[in-house]
């Protein structure tokens, strides 16, 4: 009988901790439906805001002049590649240190000021790829 007892007891403490899982499970998936509910609401109000401050964006965008429309160069300079490949406005610039462990060579300079470490025509191209 006291065996009998202990079961009994030991199945009533197993009840009780299914109980209390089955309402923290419930309590947490409830919590999970109202955090769903919520980003549905945010995304049903803030949806129409932006796809109106996207077409304001875009008739902002439409109402202003282009940049080709005001040209401050020629049209024979415009600094881009032709349709040889080649770019506009190239320049060879040597620059030579001494003892200081500084670049010794040789760059292209182009039209926007960028410095690439290039051969210039004077130098045998065949040995370095450019």
């Amino acid at each position: 009988m006291p065996e009998q007892v202990a079961q009994r007891d030991s199945i009533a403490a197993q009840l009780d901790e299914a109980k209390a899982r089955l309402a923290a499970e419930e309590e947490l998936c409830q919590a999970q439906i109202e955090n769903a509910e919520i980003k549905v609401r945010r995304v049903e109000d803030l949806a129409p805001l932006k796809i109106a401050a996207q077409e304001q964006t875009v008739r902002s965008l439409r109402s202003r002049p282009r940049k080709s429309q005001f040209r401050s160069r020629p049209a024979g300079t415009t600094g881009e590649a032709d349709a040889t490949g080649e770019a506009g406005e190239i320049r060879s610039r040597g620059s030579y240190r001494d003892n200081g462990g500084s670049t010794h060579g040789t760059w292209t300079v182009r039209n926007k000021g960028s410095l690439s470490p290039r051969l210039s025509p004077s130098t045998n191209s065949s040995s370095v790829p450019g």
